[in-house]
């Protein structure tokens, strides 16, 4: 049943993702653990995560050596559940249309409550 959750929350901000525009890092075998969003070349990841968890207080990941800066991880793990994946995906449409990206506010939303609607 957890195995199946994070299966869910994954695959809903995975759909977000892409409905925003978004490349995702993993593409054949992602993991249900955390999904790794490519951002634009032009685009601070690094910055936007430190942005979101001063301003906002929702915390997100970087990337790690080589990818700093090019990715933004959000999490599936641990205590989180399918209205934890909707915030999320919320908060980073908010967050990516507030740094200057030009994405469709809800879009991302609308792609995860498609694939959470049938687990609630």
């Amino acid at each position: 049943r957890i195995y199946n959750r994070h299966q869910v929350c994954a695959d809903a901000t995975r759909e977000a993702a892409k409905a925003l525009g978004f490349r995702l890092l993993a593409q054949d075998i992602p993991s249900n653990a955390a999904t790794g969003i490519i951002m634009p070349e032009d685009f601070d990841g690094q910055k936007f995560v430190k942005s979101m968890r001063d301003d906002s207080g929702i915390t997100f990941a970087g990337g790690q050596d080589h990818m700093k800066g090019k990715i933004v991880r959000i999490s599936h793990l641990g205590y989180h559940d399918f209205m934890d994946t909707i915030i999320a995906v919320s908060a980073f449409e908010m967050g990516v249309k507030k740094a200057g990206l030009d994405i469709e506010l809800g879009a991302g939303v609308a792609a995860a409550e498609k694939i959470i609607i049938d687990h609630i």
